[in-house]
């Protein structure tokens, strides 16, 4: 059942004493295909102080729900700010039914309602399950995803997260479903071809599937899912990469229970699988991904120190045989510059001061 409250805002101007004139607004708590009365309710000139981008800047950062108060505020944030618009943080299923008219330039969707707390469990949201793959089709510029929840303490978690228990049933299904949804999604073209999906796991994964698997979900997400992040699916737990383990943290990226023999056995038969597999490229992208830990001194300074792994060490270096690539051609810049991008926490993060960048040794452990 959907339900509406009354907000009073300052932002309608000022009476004849000078005294703000607070209005009243009758918004929707859930989200739902309003913007006809966002668009009655609106006034004119509340925002016109303010250029319509920094009203979307600043709605970059709020929840769904708080969005649709600010357009119902004032027309120019409907009709100006909402377009411009890049994020959008969804904390229900309701919301799932939002229309994508009012965001024209969305690339990032954080969808917070997969999870959810129930006492001491994690459970999955079966509304969540079935309406994300249709809502996230409505965006056109989308790039990047997270499906998850917020834990009882307001971290963010992907689904198989270690320390929560993972064991119901029907909510390995559910997660299954979404994956296989999203497979097919991207097979029918009917999802932006390099969008970023994050936040998922195999519920395989979970109990540690060893050998060779038959998993149908996996296998299937390898050969729809965009190339480009497929090669980067892990067998052994990117999830596993948290905010809670390390002050940075990379994103959940897929993990399938296939081996990687597996997963590049599948890239090899995709269009341009081969050469992605035995690309310069490649093996720079992998030097951008090391494990970057950050460490702060004494008087409070941040330092950023990034692990490669023994098993790390062991791919490139397989890598390197199988591409037949000659380590002595490759540009000192180009190596310079993928070690660089270990020390940003993601694509849109600055790289820290190099007099505060360190690389640890290959056993380094905290």
């Amino acid at each position: 059942m959907e339900t509406s409250t009354h907000q009073e805002t300052g932002l309608g101007g000022n009476d004849e004493h000078g005294r703000p004139v607070k209005l009243k607004r009758t918004l929707n708590c859930e989200g739902g295909d309003h913007d006809d009365a966002a668009a009655n309710n609106a006034s004119n000139d509340d925002a016109s102080t303010l250029p319509p981008e920094v009203w979307a800047t600043v709605m970059n950062y709020l929840d769904y729900q708080s969005v649709l108060s600010c357009a119902a505020t004032s027309k120019t944030i409907l009709h100006d700010a909402m377009p411009l618009v890049t994020t959008l943080h969804i904390d229900k299923s309701s919301q799932l039914n939002a229309l994508a008219s009012r965001f024209r330039d969305v690339r990032e969707i954080n969808i917070f309602s997969l999870l959810r707390q129930e006492n001491a469990n994690i459970k999955v949201d079966c509304n969540t399950v079935m309406k994300t793959t249709l809502f996230l089709s409505r965006f056109s510029k989308l790039e990047k995803v997270f499906l998850g929840g917020r834990d009882s303490s307001g971290e963010t978690i992907g689904y198989g997260e270690p320390g929560h228990i993972w064991d119901d049933v029907q909510d390995k299904k559910l997660v299954m479903n979404l994956m296989d949804q999203l497979s097919k999604a991207f097979q029918c073209n009917f999802l932006p071809k390099s969008l970023l999906v994050l936040g998922l796991r195999c519920p395989r994964c979970y109990h540690g599937a060893q050998g060779n698997s038959t998993c149908p979900s996996c296998q299937l997400a390898c050969k729809n899912w965009p190339l480009e992040h497929v090669i980067n699916f892990n067998n052994e737990g990117s999830s596993q990469w948290t905010k809670r383990e390390f002050a940075c943290c990379r994103p959940n990226c897929l993990d399938v229970c296939l081996t990687r023999d597996q997963i590049e056995s599948i890239i090899e038969a995709r269009p341009g699988g081969h050469e992605l597999l035995r690309s310069e490229s490649r093996l720079l992208d992998l030097l951008g991904q090391g494990k970057l830990h950050e460490i702060h001194s004494d008087e409070g300074t941040p330092f950023y120190v990034v692990q490669f792994f023994t098993e790390d060490f062991d791919y490139m270096e397989r890598y390197i045989k199988v591409a037949d690539l000659d380590m002595n051609e490759l540009a000192r810049e180009d190596v310079a510059k993928a070690l660089m991008r270990s020390f940003a926490k993601d694509d849109l993060d600055r790289i820290p001061p190099k007099s505060r960048c360190y690389l640890g040794r290959s056993n380094f452990v905290f």
